[in-house]
Order: C-alpha cells, then sequence, then structure tokens
C-alpha cells in the first residue's frame, strides 16, 4: 500500500473513532441528565366511612318533662330505685292501663290494662319487679300482680294479702312481707304475718294473733327484721318486729 494511501485510512478510521466517542459521552450524558421515574406508592389513601349516627335517646329529665305536660292522665307515677325506669297509671277514653317508660327509650310501653281500683305500684329493691296492688283499700282483701321488668310479664299468679297495708319488699328483692288475715266459722279473726317467696311462689306464716282487733300493718323490712303493726284490744296501736332468719 501505498504511502498516500495509508495516510488517508489512518485519518478515516481516527475520524469514525472520534465520531463514536462523542456520540457515547452524549448518550451518558442525557442518561444522567434525565429526571428519575419514582416508583408507585404502596400507600393508599382511604377516605373514612362517615360514622353511624347513634339512636337517639330519651333521658329521666325529658321524660319527667313529657310525664309533667300529661299530668292531667296520669297516676301513681313512680320511679324504680336505680331511676332506669318509671310506671304510672295511664287513664284515657280506652280505659286505663299501667305503662312503663324506660330511660334511653323513646316511647312508653303498655303493661295490662286495669280493671277495679289500683292501689299502688310498688318497686322491688333491685328494680327488676314491681306489683301491681289491687282491690279496694281498707278491711277487704286485695292482690298484687309481681311484673317481670324485662318481659313485662307477670310472674306466677296473684298474691292475696289484707288490704290494710301493701306488701313490703325484702331488701334483696326475692320475697314480699304480707298482712293476711283468716275467717273462723265464729266470725273471728286470725291475723297474720307472712312471707312470700317470688321462687316458690309459696308463702310461710310468720307470726299470727287469734282474735285480732285488726290486720298487722307491714310496715317496714331491713336486713332480716320485718317491722309491723297490731292493735290491742284498747284500741291502741302496738310496734311488732319479727326476725326472719330464725
Amino acid at each position: 500500500m501505498s504511502e498516500k494511501c495509508k495516510r488517508a485510512l489512518a485519518a478515516a478510521l481516527s475520524a469514525a473513532l472520534a465520531a463514536a466517542l462523542l456520540t457515547g459521552c452524549g448518550n451518558k450524558k442525557a442518561a444522567e441528565t434525565q429526571a428519575p421515574v419514582s416508583a408507585p406508592s404502596e400507600t393508599q389513601s382511604v377516605s373514612p366511612s362517615p360514622s353511624a349516627s347513634a339512636a337517639p335517646q330519651t333521658t329521666k329529665a325529658e321524660i319527667e318533662a313529657k310525664l309533667e305536660a300529661d299530668r292531667a292522665n296520669l297516676l301513681d307515677v313512680t320511679w324504680a330505685p336505680d331511676n332506669s325506669a318509671v310506671v304510672y297509671l295511664r287513664s284515657g277514653g280506652s280505659g286505663a292501663t299501667i305503662c312503663l317508660w324506660r330511660v334511653g327509650k323513646l316511647n312508653e310501653q303498655t303493661v295490662r290494662k286495669v280493671e277495679g281500683t289500683l292501689d299502688g305500684l310498688v318497686w322491688s329493691p333491685d328494680a327488676a319487679c314491681f306489683l301491681i296492688v289491687s282491690g279496694h283499700t281498707g278491711s277487704a282483701d286485695s292482690t298484687s300482680s309481681i311484673i317481670d321488668v324485662k318481659t313485662l310479664k307477670q310472674l306466677g299468679g296473684d298474691v292475696a294479702s289484707a288490704g290494710v297495708s301493701a306488701p313490703v319488699w325484702s331488701p334483696d328483692g326475692k320475697y314480699l312481707a304480707l298482712s293476711v288475715d283468716t275467717k273462723t266459722d265464729d266470725g273471728k279473726t286470725t291475723a297474720s304475718l307472712a312471707v312470700y317467696a317470688l321462687a316458690s311462689q309459696s308463702s310461710v306464716t310468720v307470726a299470727t294473733q287469734e282474735g285480732a282487733q285488726g290486720s298487722f300493718i307491714v310496715e317496714y323490712w331491713k336486713g332480716e327484721t320485718v317491722g309491723y303493726t297490731t292493735l290491742t284490744a284498747s284500741g291502741e296501736r302496738a310496734e311488732q318486729t319479727v326476725n326472719i332468719g330464725e
């Protein structure tokens, strides 16, 4: 190869190498200056679901206000010992009914219609039951219906007692102290103090007085002691007690 050709070939190779080097540097610079692409985030923003609105509830004060506004139609409004509910007699065109209104509920519930005379509504100390005492206050007998607050159903049959005083609950709400009169064939009266057990639906006599001048008046039940009042032959009152635990 002539010297002239060698020089021409060398010049061509040199130019090609220079062009290749320039191209490579340009691509590298472009790659370095290209904006990085961020990876998709794994965390997604979740919109909180709207909270369910709480059911409206009625407070004791609101119930009292509504009963006060309707007091012309109500009798014997009696609150439970723990203020969880109230019972009362509602009169109206369809007759008288016993109603119960629980704190937290929007409306009252009907327990039963009333036939005859209502003597009172008496709550148990634990607010689990209440008595519907009906009959005639005085010497005639009365009956008490025991109502379960959860179901509003009567527990057992009616409990008979002397109308001179309503039954008195035991502190644990499991028993009732009753005044009971028994007539003999010769017209005399035996006054008795009896204890009725809700569980067995039966009663036991704990004190008696033959030829009594009147019925025993049950006053209270504290601890294991029941207090009651009797009438002496001269017509005076005598306070008595009996220990139920004996």
